[in-house]
């Protein structure tokens, strides 16, 4: 019993050793990359170093606001999604298909990764107490119309569903019709990026 209490204590002098070796702040004095002080923290200081940790995320964080006032009159970010919210989105009105070609090949706020959006993804920019339009705060570009969505009416393939932001009216129309467009995309999961 001894000698385990022996090799314990000795195994604990050595581990604070060397963490001391690899914490935030001695990583970044010796000048490594970003990546190698995310690793760093990842393999060795989440449950060491939680000030130093919380730190480096508070940065991040600061990073992504950042990118994200830089681009802000070309986006809209609510939950997990970023909107198309320049001035295009209140003069582009296409039918179904060329909606969905013109948001894959959009290029905005430094992102390609464009799409039309869902009908419930649609909805989440409705305010019902408000009309004309029926929008949610921070969402500027938006006229009192209806915008397409990719999502297809269930009993008819020959039209898909759209969201009408005059009074937030809902409905489904011919896929030739042509109807505004508001494109979106996933904001990014990687800290710092938008």
């Amino acid at each position: 019993m001894a000698m385990f209490k022996y090799i314990f204590l000795i195994s604990i002098f050595f581990h604070f050793i060397y963490a001391d070796q690899f914490s935030w702040g001695a990583a970044s004095k010796i000048g490594l990359t970003n990546g190698e002080v995310d690793n760093i923290i990842k393999q060795y200081v989440a449950k060491k170093y939680p000030k130093k940790v919380k730190a480096y995320h508070l940065y991040l964080k600061q990073l992504r606001e950042k990118k994200l006032k830089a681009v802000e009159d070309l986006i809209y970010v609510k939950d997990d999604l970023v909107w198309q919210d320049d001035k295009n989105s209140t003069k582009i009105k296409l039918n179904s298909l060329d909606a969905k070609n013109y948001c894959k090949s959009l290029s905005l706020a430094t992102k390609n990764d464009w799409r039309l959006p869902t009908y419930t993804q649609m909805l989440t920019l409705i305010n019902y107490y408000r009309y004309e339009p029926a929008k949610v705060d921070g969402l500027n570009n938006v006229r009192n119309d209806k915008y397409w969505t990719i999502s297809s009416d269930a009993t008819d393939i020959s039209a898909n569903w759209y969201i009408d932001f005059t009074y937030g009216q809902t409905g489904t129309t011919l896929k030739y019709t042509k109807l505004n467009v508001k494109c979106v995309r996933d904001l990014s999961k990687v800290e710092g990026e938008f």
